[in-house]
């Protein structure tokens, strides 16, 4: 920054103006242009960056078919970071050069045109000829910062001409695709119904969906993508070609691809939720696709949507969105299914979504989680509270085993089972998916360590012997702290009656 300051200070700028405007060389005055590039990258240049030279430079450029693309580029983010200097001061903005957004256009189109339709030579020419079009996008991101250009870039046509960069280049090249997505999430803010039935005519939607599959490591592209999708779906035009589409396969995908992102998890479950049906009068779900409903239902959809809700509880929005989903699938499940009594429980603690006190209740459950202290030690002190125990387990999974644990639970036994079942006031019980012999034996090694006595029920030699000792309460040690199982293991019996534990609720069940 000081460089700069001298640098403005002993009148760079008024030199690279004469460069510019005089100079014939065409290296010099490129060079000048990246020097102005580099002064527009300090706060300490902008004041006199912000002058009528700039501004006169600007609308020359903007307003010329002829400038070469590189030289528009630069002018359409220097014009851009000069902007948003002035709003950051409360000064207006510099408006664009009349019927400057209509000569972009034309420029635009022959670019992606030049790009598209041409047969280069060689690989060279391709290179050039894409490097060309990406700067055009670029430009293209940086002229979209006011609704009112936005608009007058939605009438000219833009969006069909960027679906079709995005169309013919999405697959291949993650900077194109990344650009031409920002562009179109830009723009759907201004789409209206017939922007938005032209482009589903247009195959935006399997367009979109070969980005996306294409580049699934991509978060950015994920978001840009999503939003996209999420803002033309909200008129309601795009429901079918979405599920024709198997939205709710991919968009599920994605989910798990980036569980880590509340972002690309909200996105892609809110135009899910849409497309699940909608609640009728009498409170239910009216399947409007019911391919939809019958693919959530599954175990593995199922799954993923437990691991995004236990990875995101502390997140009141996105845990609300899939708390949404969660409820609406909740009565397309039969009662066998195993996973039907984690749902229902969903559905009768928080209603159709998280109210504010479910949501609180989350909350802290997930901060009980992340106070460990002395629980990180092995020197922990035994035997441990049932707070203590509570915020050992929550933890544990949480930081360890997010990705495969959909469901937990460490909660006192029934007061009618437990005399018979595990010493009263003492025995708590662990109840996880199948992830593995050797990382539930590793779970149980680590609750050892902080003085937690274990009964492992699945490493046993005779499970099914044990399990019966464990239903009938004969066999289990009386120092037991802590109970490990799986989702098959049922855990007492009495009469026809059978108890099991689904996200920290035991809920009776008649068989």
């Amino acid at each position: 920054a000081s460089v700069h300051g001298i640098l403005v200070s002993h009148g760079v700028i008024p030199l690279l103006q004469v460069v510019t405007s005089q100079c014939r060389d065409a290296r010099a005055s490129a060079l000048a242009f990246v020097c102005y590039s580099k002064l527009s990258s300090s706060d300490v240049c902008l004041p006199a960056l912000d002058t009528e030279y700039l501004r006169g430079l600007s609308d020359s450029v903007l307003g010329s078919s002829t400038v070469v693309t590189m030289l528009f580029s630069f002018v359409c983010r220097l014009r851009r970071r000069i902007n948003e200097y002035r709003e950051a001061h409360s000064l207006p903005r510099h408006p664009l050069p009349h019927d400057a957004l209509r000569t972009f256009e034309d420029r635009f189109k022959g670019v992606v045109a030049g790009f598209l339709d041409a047969t280069p030579v060689n690989t060279k020419d391709v290179q050039l000829l894409q490097g060309e079009v990406e700067d055009m996008l670029e430009s293209l991101i940086s002229l979209l910062d006011s609704p009112e250009e936005r608009r007058q870039c939605v009438g000219l046509g833009v969006p069909s001409v960027v679906l079709r960069v995005l169309t013919e280049c999405g697959g291949s090249s993650e900077l194109m695709c990344r650009s031409a997505l920002c562009v179109l999430y830009a723009l759907s803010l201004e789409f209206d119904d017939v922007t938005t039935r032209s482009l589903a005519e247009s195959g935006i939607v399997p367009t979109i969906k070969k980005a996306l599959m294409s580049h699934q490591s991509s978060t950015v592209i994920a978001r840009f993508g999503l939003e996209c999708l999420s803002r033309l779906s909200r008129q309601g035009s795009l429901d079918l070609q979405l599920v024709e589409a198997g939205y709710h396969r991919w968009a599920l995908e994605l989910v798990y691809q980036h569980l880590h992102d509340g972002d690309v998890v909200r996105l892609a479950l809110e135009v899910l939720h849409q497309l699940q049906g909608e609640d009728a009068d009498t409170g239910e779900t009216v399947p409007v696709y019911p391919g939809v409903s019958d693919y959530l239902v599954k175990e593995g959809s199922l799954r993923t949507l437990m691991a995004a809700l236990n990875y995101h509880m502390d997140s009141a929005d996105t845990a609300q969105c899939i708390a949404k989903c969660l409820a609406r699938v909740a009565p397309h499940i039969g009662d066998t299914h195993r996973e039907s009594r984690v749902l229902e429980c969903l559905e009768r603690y928080s209603k159709k979504y998280f109210d504010e006190e479910m949501c609180q209740s989350i909350q802290n459950s997930a901060a009980r989680g992340r106070m460990l202290s002395a629980l990180q030690t092995p020197n922990a002190p035994s035997p441990l509270s049932e707070s203590d125990i509570e915020t050992l387990i929550e933890h544990h999974l949480n930081k360890s085993y997010h990705n495969s644990c959909s469901t937990k639970g460490s909660v006192e036994l029934p007061r009618g089972i437990a005399s018979r079942t595990l010493p009263p006031n003492q025995a708590r019980v662990l109840y996880l998916p199948d992830i593995g012999e050797k990382r539930i034996a590793g779970f149980c090694a680590t609750l050892e360590k902080c003085g937690l006595s274990t009964v492992n029920v699945t490493a046993a030699k005779n499970p099914s012997a044990l399990k019966r000792e464990l239903a009938s309460g004969t066999q289990v040690p009386p120092v037991s702290q802590v109970v490990v199982c799986t989702h098959d293991t049922v855990l007492a019996r009495e009469g026809s009656k059978a108890y099991r534990l689904h996200m920290c609720v035991w809920r009776e069940m008649v068989r």
